[in-house]
């Protein structure tokens, strides 16, 4: 069995590559747990300046992988600690000072919008296709995407995108849609705003 993330660290930068292409990089446990492991890290090495999110695949990461909770989780308490574990990295991005780029491709959906929105900058193919989803299966966002989404696009246009069914193209947001911060060469740059300190 191949490795969940593909962890390197070299000349200041650090790489995570989420590692599970033929789940299309769904997160289980596995992958949480080295998800936690590679953020926390990173963002603790005095060696590291900057951080590198990608995924292998064609999909950058399909959120989580529900078939796997089905079959090896027995309720919603073992869901519920898997995000926690999940959120323990998306927290150590985001609280860091370590810059953070996200680099996404293909489809980006579910709690994988809150490894995207978790990076400093997030480049998107243009072919690329984001959305929550949750409305799916019945549930609403978690792994941070309702507040950074919301801090993203604002309040209006997050309950507009989140609950939709179906993904919106990266190169042309739906009307209510979340839209590029700007556009680079065919893709979406988005730029998070760290708090300063006083």
């Amino acid at each position: 069995m191949s490795e969940p993330i593909l962890y390197t660290r070299g000349d200041g930068l650090a790489r995570l590559t989420l590692n599970r292409p033929a789940r299309l990089n769904a997160f289980n446990a596995d992958l949480a747990r080295a998800w936690r492991d590679a953020t926390t890290d990173a963002v603790g090495r005095d060696d590291v300046g900057a951080i590198l999110i990608d995924a292998a695949g064609p999909a950058f990461c399909a959120g989580g992988d529900v078939i796997d909770m089905a079959q090896s989780m027995s309720g919603g308490q073992d869901i519920t600690a898997l995000a926690g574990v999940i959120n323990e990295g998306i927290r150590a991005l985001v609280e860091s000072d370590v810059p953070v780029v996200v680099a996404a491709h293909g489809t980006t959906a579910g709690g994988g919008l809150g490894i995207l929105l978790s990076g400093d900058y997030a480049v998107v193919g243009a072919n690329s296709r984001l959305g929550s989803l949750y409305a799916n299966i019945g549930l609403t966002p978690d792994l941070s995407v309702s507040a950074q989404l919301a801090r993203a696009v604002g309040s209006d246009a997050l309950c507009s995108s989140s609950c939709r069914t179906a993904c919106s193209p990266a190169r042309r947001p739906a009307t209510g849609a979340w839209s590029p911060r700007s556009w680079r060469g065919g893709c979406r740059i988005h730029r998070r705003r760290r708090p300063r300190a006083c």
